[in-house]
């Protein structure tokens, strides 16, 4: 995550995510994950202290696959999920430096789309992280 204090304790940023994940089912099955991300991102601590606790609030776009790879060897969309989405979470930050913070958060992430198969998707996320900030 990348930052920029407005206020005190007021920040506002981006953040951008890549993960790539792959299980091993039985035999020669294995299931794989592929998830990109870009958020903008408001955030407010509370205290001023090295160990702060925030509010976080995440507006941005998601693309997730989802793909198991069966006996052929060949990959099989099993699920997809992408479109504009807004989360709301909580977390703790540990300042090492006064512009870098160690963070550990919980979300909750609802997308405004349906997905291919027209259900409503809402995700909890945990996330650890480090965010740099460009101004304190």
């Amino acid at each position: 995550m990348l930052g920029y204090f407005v206020a005190k304790n007021l920040a506002i940023g981006g953040q951008f995510n890549l993960s790539n994940s792959t299980k091993s089912l039985s035999g020669s099955t294995s299931y794989k994950e592929r998830n990109r991300s870009i958020h903008g991102m408001v955030r407010y601590y509370v205290g001023d202290r090295k160990v702060k606790p925030y509010l976080n609030l995440m507006i941005g776009f998601n693309r997730d696959s989802y793909f198991l790879n069966g006996v052929n060897g060949m990959l099989v969309l099993m699920e997809f999920n992408k479109g504009m989405n807004a989360s709301l979470g909580a977390g703790l930050a540990y300042f090492v430096l006064p512009k870098v913070a160690l963070e550990a958060e919980a979300n909750y992430q609802n997308y405004f789309d349906k997905d291919f198969d027209d259900s409503r998707v809402n995700n909890m996320k945990l996330r650890l992280g480090v965010s740099f900030y460009l101004r304190k």
